[in-house]
């Protein structure tokens, strides 16, 4: 009977959402820090260096799925639906994940777009430093104008981002090869990363630049009180912070990214979570040490962990609202799951 609940389960997230984003929903959750985050069983996907520092013997299968929209006026305005599958074998990994989103244009006529990721990830090291890789393939294909009936908008939606033509991008797919490295202690970690220190757009020669390399390159730290104490006693509770530098040699993309987490640990595999994040991109370098609220965004999310289901409903909005400034985008809310099998 479990076995035939878990398949219905996988089968209907594959049925809803054969479109996904990259980043996991716990990444959302911490305003995107994940490089040094290492006790979600999907955080090799910020960093492969993850994998070796895990205590990972047997293979594992993990399915997620996540829709993502507007908060402010709630009228299907950018929906996207992400689904991501990775199998996992001791320190290797393989993930398949798909985005799928629209845009609309004009009153229920919409675009959409489609994202398609292939990623490996191997890990090696002892403790307490470990090296991880990653190759990952990314492919990008549109879809003209469609429109939606507005009694019908969920089936529409549904039927056009899963079923309809979508045509491929030129120039827009790519290989890119990234490194990491993280040096983790019993209760704190630390990681230096390059997401793209070798890449390639289609049909181009591979290209290995410094200047790639500086543009991607990262660093993380990240603290987690113990899940037990010296007794094997479970805690009652456990507490979790994880800081980001990201992209630090990009002016366009570079960006600050923490988050903190209390989490209620009902039994070894259930528990709630509340998780606060916050991300900001920082167009200069020597913007590190202040925030500027009127370009940044704070996640609060929920996340309930059911043995071996997790479900996370989040909700980011800009904190310009704080200080009375226009905000740079509208908020969003997230409802995420994922099983690890």
């Amino acid at each position: 009977m479990k076995r035939l609940v878990t398949i219905t389960v996988i089968f209907l997230l594959v049925s809803l959402s054969l479109t996904a984003k990259s980043t996991t929903q716990t990444m959302w959750a911490f305003g995107g820090a994940r490089f040094a985050l290492g006790s979600d069983s999907d955080s090799f996907l910020g960093n492969p260096a993850l994998l070796a520092s895990s205590d990972r013997t047997t293979r594992s299968f993990i399915v997620s799925s996540g829709f993502e929209d507007s908060a402010e006026s709630w009228d299907f305005e950018e929906p996207s639906v992400s689904l991501g599958v990775s199998f996992i074998a001791g320190r290797m990994a393989f993930s398949i994940m798909n985005v799928s989103s629209v845009t609309r244009i004009k009153e229920y006529t919409y675009t959409g777009k489609r994202t398609g990721l292939f990623q490996f990830d191997w890990a090696f090291g002892r403790q307490p430093f470990y090296i991880g890789f990653t190759a990952q393939i990314e492919a990008l294909s549109e879809r003209s104008e469609m429109t939606f009936r507005p009694e019908l908008i969920w089936s529409d939606y549904f039927v056009a981002t899963n079923f309809s033509r979508y045509e491929p991008v030129d120039q827009i797919g790519s290989i890119s090869f990234g490194v990491s490295f993280l040096l983790d202690y019993s209760w704190i970690s630390m990681a230096v990363t390059s997401t793209k220190f070798a890449s390639s757009e289609t049909s181009e020669t591979l290209n290995i630049s410094f200047d790639s390399l500086l543009k991607s390159l990262g660093w993380g730290m990240a603290v987690e009180t113990p899940k037990y104490n010296e007794r094997n006693e479970l805690h009652l509770f456990t507490v979790r912070a994880a800081v980001d530098i990201a992209n630090m040699g990009s002016s366009e993309e570079r960006e600050l990214r923490m988050g903190t987490s209390v989490t209620l640990n009902l039994l070894p595999t259930y528990d709630i979570s509340l998780i606060l994040g916050y991300h900001e991109q920082k167009g200069e370098a020597t913007d590190w040490l202040g925030l500027k609220f009127a370009q940044g965004f704070q996640n609060q999310t929920l996340a309930i962990t059911l043995n071996t289901m997790k479900i996370l409903i989040g909700y980011e909005f800009p904190t310009a609202w704080y200080v009375n400034k226009p905000s740079p985008r509208p908020a969003k809310a997230l409802v995420g799951l994922r099983l690890f099998l």
